[in-house]
């Protein structure tokens, strides 16, 4: 077994190589998702070094760890056993333990959907954009017709959003936004506050985002 795991487990040079070998919309993507705002003049190992500074940290990594459950170990541990076996070997790798939508990870963000006017994105990532999941698009679309909800496509590409993130990390993920005009009503400004939501638009958005997790 400790052949296996010594085998399995990368050194951070590894990490720090693999990451410096994204392209820079990627790289730059990733980096904002921690840190937010990145101020120019900006030196990519010094991000680096900042970001593996903050990973290093034990309130860090406890806080990381408090998020991973029993079946993350699992899948954690059996990509390491693995050598980073493809979603489909570790399918049959978990034959019976884990159904196929439990291996996949699926994202549905939500964008200031309590008001303004209901989108479903279409594409995401303000640096290099990506496609979102063309079966998430099919599921919305077909969510919203048979509630007699109104929902349109639209890109999304001004800011970087959660699903961005995902869908950079290959996982299957949609935004569902309430807009007015280009950007989420209220979204990160002074009138964002509660008395602009509206009950409907909440309730639409939810039975929606139920019913896609149904069929997904």
């Amino acid at each position: 077994m400790k052949g296996i795991q010594s085998k399995s487990l990368r050194s951070v040079e590894h990490w720090k190589s693999a990451l410096m070998s994204l392209p820079e919309g990627s790289f730059f993507e990733l980096l904002r998702s921690v840190f937010g705002n990145i101020k120019t003049p900006f030196n990519k190992q010094r991000l680096l070094e900042d970001l593996f500074a903050l990973l290093s940290r034990n309130e860090i990594r406890k806080t990381i760890a408090a998020y991973i459950n029993e079946q993350d170990h699992k899948i954690i541990a059996a990509t390491a056993i693995l050598n980073e076996p493809s979603p489909e070997e570790l399918e049959v790798f978990f034959a019976g333990e884990f159904t196929s939508a439990e291996l996949h990870a699926l994202v549905i963000n939500l964008e200031g959907v309590g008001a303004g006017d209901l989108f479903y994105t279409m594409a995401e990532g303000s640096f290099i954009p990506k496609g979102t999941d063309h079966r998430l698009q099919g599921l919305v679309k077909s969510a919203a017709r048979a509630l007699g909800v109104n929902i349109a496509p639209t890109g999304f590409t001004s800011y970087t959003t959660d699903t961005a993130e995902a869908l950079a990390s290959g996982s299957r993920a949609i935004s569902l936004v309430g807009l007015g005009g280009k950007v989420p009503v209220g979204w990160h400004w002074s009138n964002d506050r509660l008395d602009i939501l509206d009950e409907n638009n909440l309730q639409a958005v939810a039975n929606v985002v139920v019913e896609v997790i149904k069929s997904a």
